[in-house]
């Protein structure tokens, strides 16, 4: 899917960046916040961060973000990649030697609790949750699944 953020794109869970964005701006449920540079900077350079899917919180990766630029993957069935990454402003970039058929793929992040943050592709489609832990609390899953229906 491509196109513009700003305009509605549902995903297969009715979550958007442009209802996360809406919300935000009128104060509403969700607790997020997009990350400056600063902020990403912080959260990704010289860390491991395990990768979840969003709907189920299955832990699909392990990706460490060198202070090099380098990243590497451990993926959920323990294949491995590697390649680099980048931060332009509150963007950052991904690039895998066969990860994403090693296309350069760009992303922000946006805050949703402590220590975990939910990527969005440049367009607007969501990517995975991002955290330092490698298992996420279930009542956090439970608050997702709620404040969507509602």
């Amino acid at each position: 899917m491509t196109g513009d953020p700003t305009k509605s794109s549902p995903f297969s869970d009715g979550l958007a960046w442009t209802d996360v964005k809406s919300d935000l701006k009128s104060g509403g449920r969700w607790p997020m916040k997009r990350m400056n540079e600063a902020e990403l900077r912080a959260f990704l350079v010289g860390q491991t961060l395990f990768a979840f899917e969003p709907e189920t919180f299955r832990n699909v990766a392990k990706v460490t973000y060198g202070a090099d630029g380098t990243c590497s993957a451990v993926f959920a069935d323990e294949t491995r990649d590697s390649g680099r990454f980048g931060i332009s402003g509150d963007v950052y970039w991904t690039r895998y030697s066969r990860f994403r058929q090693g296309e350069t793929h760009r992303f922000f992040l946006v805050t949703v609790a402590d220590d975990i943050a939910q990527a969005f592709h440049g367009d607007g489609r969501r990517a995975f949750l991002q955290s330092p832990h490698a298992k996420l609390d279930r009542s956090l899953l439970e608050f997702f699944t709620v404040s969507r229906k509602q």
